[in-house]
């Protein structure tokens, strides 16, 4: 569980990290400050009102499909970005962000996972093992997306967030099925 969590996690941050912090350059430039704020604003009115509702999704089909689900939902968002650049029709970009309440509800998998397959001796160390690579992929990611975006524009970011995110799945689709029963 830990290898795969860390596999995960590394490729999923490398990626996401790479976007987050340029996307508000990127929404400014399609629509203005305009764009940006509505993107914000929208995603979290959308994140306090269904966040409930996608969560019950989670407990009745499982972490592991759940992201799964949240990754394949991440590819359409950054597919629905890469359209609003080479469209110029910000509209996309909401679509996008209508969303991503799945993608972000729906990665609640790591530290849950781990929770729920390590002996509770060692979650502490697992979990510190998970947080720090996080992190430190984290801070990967922007350094690589700012070269990214120097080198080859934001399309080319966008499709290393995809294929990121579609690599990342591959050691959750091998972990084993979890076991809970939850509302």
């Amino acid at each position: 569980i830990l290898k795969g969590l860390v596999v995960n996690v590394i490729l999923r941050n490398a990626g996401l990290g790479a976007i987050n912090i340029f996307l508000p350059v990127f929404l400014y430039r399609i629509g203005g400050i305009y764009l940006v704020v509505v993107y914000m604003v929208w995603g979290s009115l959308l994140k306090i009102t269904v966040g409930d509702k996608i969560c019950r999704v989670i407990g009745k089909i499982g972490f592991k499909k759940s992201v799964v689900m949240s990754s394949m939902t991440l590819v359409a968002v950054l597919l629905l970005l890469r359209i609003c650049e080479v469209t110029g029709f910000w509209g996309w970009a909401i679509l996008a962000e209508t969303l991503a309440p799945i993608v972000v509800f729906m990665y609640w998998v790591p530290y849950h996972l781990l929770f729920l397959e390590t002996e509770d001796k060692d979650y502490g160390k697992n979990s510190g093992i998970v947080g720090a690579v996080g992190t430190w992929s984290g801070v990967a990611g922007p350094l690589l997306g700012g070269a990214i975006i120097s080198g080859f524009g934001f399309g080319t970011l966008f499709g290393w967030g995809i294929l990121t995110v579609l690599i990342s799945m591959i050691p959750i689709l091998l972990l084993p099925n979890e076991k809970v029963a939850w509302n």
